[in-house]
């Protein structure tokens, strides 16, 4: 994997746009060329919590950039933690959340979800319908989160969305908030504390 956090995360949070000043800057300094293509080495946390794309990822930079310059360093400069990379402090918390990684975890990331066919409707619904149902807050656990929609109008917009942004969403929301009912918060679930820029 390749590093491209040095030092204090918050510092470096804080500088980033002086050392990355464009997406494209960040993507050009944290990705390899290989004499043919551009090629972004995953961390070790895409790694072990296999998600389906490093954050310098053609389809992902420019959103890394975006949200490290302009939500998480300000944020964490007005007291928010951006866990697990600086101390957990028990304040308002921000996190990364990868509905991919929530998927394989839930062994739901066997078919594609994402598209216009009425194949692809149905998976929408079928992984729904499991959130619905509850899902363990860790692979080992017992506990339970279910996904509940207020608004009877949410499911069948949640399965006609082809894009499944909407999904993808909701599922890194429930990611997030298995990770926060986990009695070893803000370690990921296999304990290990990674730093989750490298």
């Amino acid at each position: 994997a390749k590093e491209f956090m040095t030092g204090n995360w918050t510092t470096w949070a804080r500088r980033f746009s002086k050392i990355y000043q464009t997406p494209d800057a960040f993507r050009e300094a944290t990705s390899v060329f290989d004499g043919i293509k551009r090629r972004e080495p995953k961390r070790r946390t895409d790694v072990e919590h296999k998600t389906p794309l490093p954050p310098q990822n053609l389809r992902m930079y420019k959103q890394t950039w975006w949200a490290i310059q302009g939500i998480f360093a300000p944020l964490s400069q007005q007291g928010f933690c951006v866990v697990p990379c600086m101390d957990f402090s028990g304040s308002h918390v921000l996190m990364e959340s990868c509905p991919a990684s929530v998927l394989k975890r839930l062994e739901l990331y066997t078919e594609p979800y994402k598209g216009k066919t009425a194949k692809h409707g149905r998976r929408r619904r079928v992984i729904l319908d499991r959130l619905k149902r509850g899902v363990p807050i860790g692979r080992n656990s017992k506990s339970l989160l279910s996904v509940q929609m207020a608004d009877p109008k949410l499911l069948p917009a949640l399965v006609a969305d082809s894009g499944a942004d909407a999904l993808d969403a909701v599922l890194a929301a429930l990611g997030a908030a298995c990770s926060i009912s986990r009695e070893d918060f803000p370690a990921p679930e296999d304990g290990k504390m990674l730093d989750i820029y490298k």
